[in-house]
């Protein structure tokens, strides 16, 4: 099986849903995106300090809860399509990948803050999609979005509903962007809580 890896979907990023300048003008809207772009950036830097590579770690406790699941994983990096043209980063084809597999995993990881309005907390949330394709016929075997913490009800394309394996710990909420970005360290730990309980549902949902 190859566990084809997606480097490039996991940038740290913290989302707003509502915002207080959606409600005017096109400038307004203007401001709106700026100020995302501007936390973003800031709150992806503190991440960047302390070294979270939270695709690598993904990559990793995963090869780790397929192979105790009984199965054997090669890591294969293959050309991507670019993010800003894509709104998914998985591979529309596998034929040219290794042919010596049954099957290719291709998934992606994206991790942040999710803030619902300008009066919610920043809650964590970390997801990752997940594809299983037949090597040979390009069948797919198993399609989902798994995630943790913050739960987006809508704006999934999937024959299934999104899996949230856990709801996030109360401690790891933020009343605001000051509090989240005056505490790293705990806004660090609330991303990483939800990596293992991804890749372990991901390696149950293949056995089952």
């Amino acid at each position: 099986m190859d566990c084809s890896n997606q480097r490039t979907q996991a940038s740290i990023t913290r989302q707003i849903i509502g915002h207080v300048g959606q409600h005017f003008s096109v400038i307004g809207n203007l401001i709106v995106l700026a100020d995302y772009k501007s936390k973003e950036n800031q709150f992806t830097e503190l991440m960047k300090v302390r070294n979270f590579k939270i695709a690598d770690e993904y990559q990793s406790i995963l090869v780790a809860e397929l192979q105790n699941a009984g199965y054997s994983v090669k890591v294969v990096k293959p050309q991507r399509p670019n993010l800003n043209s894509a709104l998914s980063l998985l591979l529309k084809n596998y034929d040219a990948l290794d042919k010596d597999v049954d099957a290719y995993l291709d998934l992606g990881i994206g991790a942040g803050y999710v803030c619902a309005s300008g009066t919610a907390d920043y809650i964590p949330h970390v997801s990752s999609e997940v594809r299983l394709v037949k090597r040979g016929t390009n069948e797919i075997l198993y399609q989902n979005i798994i995630s943790y913490g913050y739960e987006f009800r809508d704006g999934y394309n999937l024959t299934r509903a999104p899996v949230v394996v856990s709801a996030a710990d109360k401690q790891y909420f933020f009343k605001n962007f000051g509090e989240l970005t005056s505490d790293p360290d705990r806004a660090l730990e609330g991303l990483r809580k939800g990596v293992p309980l991804i890749a372990k549902r991901i390696a149950l949902d293949l056995g089952k």
